[in-house]
């Protein structure tokens, strides 16, 4: 599945922080970065453009990350629903964001839709499961009751 992620509709979900508004884009790249690699995801982040004289979408990379920053006639919604339109395989293509005309528009293209909400908890939820140490688990009573009567009588050998 290759996630393309609406960026600034992302960044301003997020609870407010202090620090400058390119400070908070480098974080938020860098905080979704670290899910995407621990999860081995793709996924691309969008962002409308930053620089009035761009005359093409820019993109690059922050590790696993793929940043797309669009020219300056184009939203980050339009480029997209392009990707999703480009997409022959829209089933393998899910679109992230809480922006209702675009989740709409992504979905009668055929893409899947989640919700940053949705998103979010997915990376989290995941990322936490994957973490999880063989200690976390702790046996029900009936469980240790179970195991301890097989190993008290053990079996004689014949």
């Amino acid at each position: 599945m290759h996630y393309w992620i609406d960026g600034y509709n992302l960044l301003f979900y997020l609870p407010k922080t202090t620090g400058s508004f390119e400070e908070k884009r480098r974080v938020l790249i860098a905080q979704i970065n670290e899910q995407v690699k621990n999860l081995s995801l793709i996924a691309t982040i969008v962002f409308d453009a930053s620089d009035p004289t761009q005359k093409h979408d820019s993109r690059s990379h922050y590790d696993c990350l793929e940043i797309i920053y669009t020219h300056s006639k184009k939203s980050a919604d339009d480029a997209i629903l392009e990707a999703v339109e480009l997409s022959r395989r829209r089933s393998n293509l899910c679109v992230v964001s809480s922006d209702k005309g675009l989740s709409s528009k992504a979905k009668a293209l055929g893409s899947e839709v989640l919700s940053l909400s949705d998103f979010l908890h997915f990376l989290f939820k995941r990322h936490k499961k994957s973490t999880l140490r063989e200690s976390d688990f702790q046996d029900s009573p009936r469980e240790i009751e179970r195991l301890l009567k097989i190993f008290s009588n053990p079996r004689k050998e014949e």
